[in-house]
């Protein structure tokens, strides 16, 4: 299970550590795709990111085609070097907003990787009622 947070940061050759705990789970092969629902980064495992190419698959192509372009066109495998450092193209730095610090955050079966600035937003407009009703309307 994919979870905690880090910060690191990233170089200007778009070079940065992705955390040793992150690598150990997820494997040697990590996959780089854009975020599916917030403008950040989301890492998987190779098993976890079949599964969702698995998932795709069961919906008409006519359906899925944008986002199977939109998704697959920009993702990549990263390999860590010596030093736990992994390359992160421009397009999806841009598409994240990152700058100088990262956050990490895991996500259970995969990994986000956010702008700080923008998780710190996103974070602080979590509220304790907030994430009550949605536990309720799941039914906990």
């Amino acid at each position: 299970m994919l979870i905690g947070k880090f910060k690191n940061t990233i170089d200007a050759n778009g070079r940065i550590i992705f955390p040793a705990n992150f690598r150990k789970d997820m494997g040697e092969n990590i996959v780089l795709a854009k975020g599916l629902f917030d403008k950040c980064l989301c890492a998987y495992s190779e098993e976890e990111w079949k599964r969702l190419c698995d998932n795709l698959k069961n919906f008409p192509e006519a359906k899925v085609r944008q986002v199977k372009s939109w998704l697959f066109g920009s993702a990549c495998t990263l390999k860590a070097d010596k030093q736990g450092r992994v390359f992160i193209s421009n397009e999806l730095i841009e598409h994240a907003g990152l700058e100088k610090e990262v956050i990490f955050v895991g996500m259970e079966s995969k990994v986000e990787l956010w702008n700080a600035d923008n998780y710190d937003k996103m974070y602080e407009s979590i509220t304790p009622e907030s994430v009550a009703d949605v536990l309720t309307q799941l039914g906990f």
